[in-house]
């Protein structure tokens, strides 16, 4: 019984998020400029105020004169799709493949069709245009809503702001 309670957990659908990050980031009281999306009730606008509430929990004023410029963005889809690293094409069978984030094969005991939900930020220093930061994050669960792109945005957030 034992045996398949371990199994069963062991092919739960759900991974917390993981944040892969380069560069310092800013510090608290910086200023950051963040172009806002046309629609602000699609995926890129509920991510864009979720990124802007952090920046500003975290003691970041948002301002279109910041010496900061952020770019981010955000896809939600199918677990079961992968992304490749550059002009890469996917080759059947082919194990050398070079993914950013490779497919989730459905398991088992899987309650519902896995999603991916994965956001990147990237801050510039708008004098010069050199990258300050850039994070990634991603998860995998059933089910993916405010809370949980809340929940993107403000570990990405506190990965960059030292």
């Amino acid at each position: 019984m034992l045996g398949l309670a371990t199994m069963v957990a062991g092919c739960a659908v759900s991974s917390p998020f993981v944040i892969t990050s380069t560069g310092a980031g800013p510090q608290r009281g910086s200023a950051v400029a963040m172009a806002l999306p046309d629609d602000p009730l699609s995926e890129r606008g509920r991510f864009s105020s979720a990124l802007s509430k952090a920046l500003i929990a975290r003691s970041v004023r948002v301002a279109d004169d910041a010496p900061l410029l952020a770019d981010y963005s955000m896809a939600l889809g199918d677990a079961a799709n992968g992304v490749l690293r550059g002009k890469g094409r996917y080759t059947e069978g082919k194990q050398e493949q070079d993914w950013i984030t490779s497919p989730r094969r459905k398991r088992r005991f899987d309650k519902c069709e896995a999603q991916r939900l994965r956001g990147t930020l990237v801050l510039y220093d708008r004098a010069s245009g050199q990258k300050v930061y850039r994070g990634s994050g991603e998860a995998v669960e059933c089910e993916f809503g405010d809370a949980e792109i809340a929940a993107l945005a403000q570990q990405l957030v506190d990965d960059a702001i030292r």
